[in-house]
This record gives structure tokens, C-alpha cells and sequence, in this order.
């Protein structure tokens, strides 16, 4: 993991009996959590309850059935606080903004993880079209309106190998109408902007409810719902 940023999530909701994230992470990848490094005594004492309640969806939530009380951080004398969430290590750290300027008292990289899309601006090109994702985290406020900051919108365009000559087609909202292969849809926004992704409902249902009335499963729903407009 040298040289490389990763993201650290939470895992809640530890108690709770349909919750089968817990047996998945110390079963699956217990080396990710951070206490297998920093608080092996503790990871022990918990990994000794998963083992001991391994038949159980979410072996914390039966051992607070069995015993009544929560699992506690390893202490010599038995008294340490209650475990209500667990930190592990995710994946990569991919799009963000890091906003560690922000908070000059801390020693660790702070970053906005949520990155969701406000429009795309289409473009086509020599060879078809290519697109420029703006996400919310884009737009900035000053006194009573909301603006773009146009050098960050020519830095996209340049990362894009989109040229001056390029012939703008038009700007995508959620909920807007786009056609794509001469059929309607309602736009949700960019599912992947390195890969030229957006994702897109139908007009007059959505594909969740579509997908559940005639019974589309796996790889198919999700490979229908994400569009490649740019090829």
C-alpha cells in the first residue's frame, strides 16, 4: 500500500442480525481491518466470537442475543468501551476532492468521496463523441448565484481531447431526455466518466421497476441501464 491513497469506511450497525457484512470482512479479509494491525487483542476476542457464533447471518447480533451486552475493546482488567462500528480499509481512493486545506489542524488526507454528476456536456468529435462530466462538488457559490469555474472546465475539455474545432451538442441534466440509438430515455447522470458511461431510466418507467416485471437478473440489468454514448 506504499505510494498508494485508500479509502477507510465504517462498518455500522454491528448488532444487527440481517447485517452480514461482519462475517464477510473477518472471514473474508480480516487483514483490511484496522484494528488486526493497531489492536491485535481486540481483533482476537472478536474473531474468537465469529468463530464461536459462525452459523449465525451476523455473529455479533448473536452474541448480544446470548449474552445481552455488546463486545468490548480488550482492556487487563476487562472494562473496555463497547464496539459500536469497526474502521477497515476499502478500496483505492479514485475521484475526490481533497478538501485536507480546509482543516489545518488535522494530519490525515481529508476528502469528499461523493462526486455526483450536476450535467454532462456532450461533444462531437472527429472520431464521435466524447463527453464532459461536471459533478456537484464543480459548482461554486459566490454572493447569490452558482457559477463553474472556467478554468476547470478547459482543464476537462484538455484532459478529453476535446478541440476548439469540436462541435458542442448540448448540456444533460438529471431527468432530462436524451436519445441513444433511436430510443427515448430520461438521463440520471454519469455512472463513470473515465469510461464514458451515463446512466440513463425509461421514460415512462423506471428500469428498476422494468427489470422487476419482467424478471431482468445479473450482469443483463446492469449492462442496460449503463450507456456508452461516446464510441
Amino acid at each position: 500500500m506504499e505510494d498508494e491513497t485508500y479509502v477507510v469506511q465504517t462498518l455500522k450497525d454491528l448488532y444487527a442480525k440481517d447485517n452480514d457484512k461482519v462475517k464477510k470482512l473477518f472471514t473474508e479479509k480480516p487483514e483490511k481491518i484496522l484494528m488486526y494491525q493497531h489492536d491485535p487483542k481486540t481483533f482476537e476476542k472478536l474473531m474468537t466470537i465469529i468463530n464461536q457464533y459462525a452459523e449465525a447471518k451476523n455473529p455479533l447480533a448473536a452474541y448480544y442475543e446470548d449474552k445481552g451486552e455488546y463486545v468490548t475493546k480488550y482492556a487487563k482488567k476487562g472494562n473496555g468501551p463497547a464496539i459500536n462500528k469497526i474502521k477497515y480499509i476499502d478500496k483505492k481512493l479514485g475521484s475526490h476532492l481533497d478538501v485536507s486545506n480546509k482543516y489545518p489542524e488535522t494530519q490525515n488526507k481529508l476528502v469528499k468521496l461523493s462526486l455526483k454528476s450536476f450535467r454532462f456536456d456532450i461533444y462531437k468529435c472527429e472520431q464521435g463523441y466524447k463527453m464532459v462530466s461536471i459533478g456537484y462538488l464543480d459548482v461554486l457559490k459566490k454572493d447569490n448565484y452558482y457559477y463553474i469555474s472556467k478554468d476547470k472546465y478547459e482543464a476537462e475539455k484538455e484532459k478529453k481531447k476535446i478541440k476548439e474545432s469540436d462541435v458542442f451538442i448540448g448540456s444533460f441534466y438529471y431527468n432530462d431526455l436524451i436519445m441513444y440509438e433511436r430510443e427515448l430515455f430520461r438521463v440520471i447522470g454519469v455512472n463513470s466518466d473515465i469510461n464514458n458511461l451515463v446512466e440513463l431510466n425509461m421514460v415512462d418507467i423506471t428500469y428498476k421497476d422494468f427489470c422487476e416485471v419482467n424478471h431482468v437478473t445479473g450482469e443483463k440489468r446492469i449492462k442496460n441501464r449503463q450507456k456508452s454514448c461516446f464510441n
